[in-house]
């Protein structure tokens, strides 16, 4: 009887450097969505991309109030390249997408705060010397405590935000120069043709700061 000798990952950050190389800048935007879609599981719900001000500088993030992750899984699904929460198929592994197109964009990193049971955690993701992974400060662990006072109001027992640091500290990931206005909406509208209907999705516009509800392409016969 034949066997198989299974492969083993030997240079994770190879991996995600080539990996990330064949992403378009923005897919990011798309990958992030749908990790909302699928924590929200068919319910009704809200995903909202919008951004967080940190030392005065605009941070880009996006929020969900679906099921959200516990301190083991935040660390497990965010720090493993093909831990995802799902089986692992192609079309059904939520997360992985995510973690390749933005952590190499954002080397400062990603700090993925989620509520379950009326809990928090977070844990930031980055990119430090070539190395991607947890980034811990010294004495702390990867996977830290976040109070209330952190807590969007949108979720009140479950939910997850994602807020992408850039370059560094002074990066105004929300407002990027280089991208007009609607980018996020632009991009979600041509990249989704038909949005479920239980879920209410909108953008914040960075010309004009107005919300605006993101449907898809597809128009009503």
């Amino acid at each position: 009887m034949k066997k198989v000798c299974q492969m083993q990952a030997g240079n994770i950050n190879f991996l995600m450097d080539h990996a990330s190389e064949s992403c378009p800048p923005l897919q990011f935007l798309r990958e992030f969505t749908q990790n909302s879609i699928e924590a929200l599981q068919g319910k009704v719900g809200t995903i909202k991309w919008d951004y967080i001000e940190i030392m005065g500088v605009k941070k880009l993030c996006v929020t969900d109030n679906g099921c959200g992750m516990d301190k083991e899984e935040l660390f497990k699904y965010m720090n493993g390249i093909y831990e995802s929460g799902k089986k692992q198929t192609i079309d059904a592994n939520f997360g992985v997408g995510a973690k390749i197109s933005a952590v190499r964009q954002n080397p400062e990193g990603l700090i993925i705060q989620s509520w379950k049971n009326g809990v928090g955690h977070a844990i930031q993701l980055g990119r430090i010397n070539g190395q991607y992974g947890a980034i811990v400060e010294d004495g702390y662990e990867e996977v830290y405590e976040v109070d209330d006072s952190q807590k969007p109001v949108m979720i009140e027992q479950h939910g997850t935000r994602v807020i992408f640091l850039g370059k560094d500290l002074d990066d105004p990931t929300f407002e990027p120069p280089d991208r007009p206005s609607r980018w996020i909406a632009n991009y979600l509208t041509q990249k989704y043709f038909k949005l479920p209907d239980n879920i209410n999705i909108s953008v914040r516009d960075g010309g004009t700061y107005k919300s605006r509800q993101v449907h898809g392409t597809y128009k009503q016969p």
